[in-house]
C-alpha cells in the first residue's frame, strides 16, 4: 500500500517506536518516505485528520494533546470513527466511508479517509 493511509501506520509505528517523536513530526517522516513530490507531502486533509485522531487519543500509542487547529477534518475523522464502530465494512472503501461521513453534503474526498480507514484496518484506532 502507498500513499496517506500507509503514511499514518508509519507515522503510528514511528511514535510507538519513539514516544518522545511529536505527531506531526512523526507525519512529516512518514510522508517523507511515501511521496517525492513536496505537494504530495504538504497536503493538509490528510495530515489534518491523523493529527485530529492522535490530538483526540484515538491512535494507540499516541497520548492525547493540542496537535491540530483543523476542526473540519477532525469532525470528519471522529465521525468517521464512529460510523466504523457502527459498520465494520466501511473500512473496505474509504470513499463509501467519506459518503457516510458527508450525509449527502457536495465535498469532495482529500484522502481523510485513506487515513482513518489504513488506522482502524492495522488496528491502530483506540475505540
Amino acid at each position: 500500500m502507498k500513499g496517506y493511509g500507509n503514511a499514518a501506520i508509519i507515522a503510528s509505528n514511528l511514535i510507538a517506536g519513539q514516544t518522545s517523536l511529536p505527531p506531526r513530526n512523526a507525519w512529516n517522516l512518514a510522508v517523507a518516505r511515501e511521496f517525492e513530490k513536496d505537494s504530495l507531502r504538504d497536503k493538509d486533509c490528510p495530515r489534518a485528520t491523523f493529527l485530529a485522531l492522535c490530538q483526540a487519543g484515538r491512535v494507540k500509542a499516541v497520548p492525547s494533546g493540542d496537535y491540530t487547529r483543523s476542526q473540519k477534518n477532525a469532525t470528519y475523522a471522529l465521525e468517521a470513527v464512529e460510523l466504523l464502530r457502527a459498520d465494520r465494512r466501511l473500512s473496505n472503501t474509504p470513499k463509501a466511508l467519506w459518503n457516510a461521513v458527508m450525509k449527502s453534503r457536495n465535498v469532495r474526498h482529500n484522502s481523510q479517509m485513506d487515513v482513518v480507514t489504513a488506522l482502524w484496518n492495522a488496528n491502530l484506532i483506540v475505540e
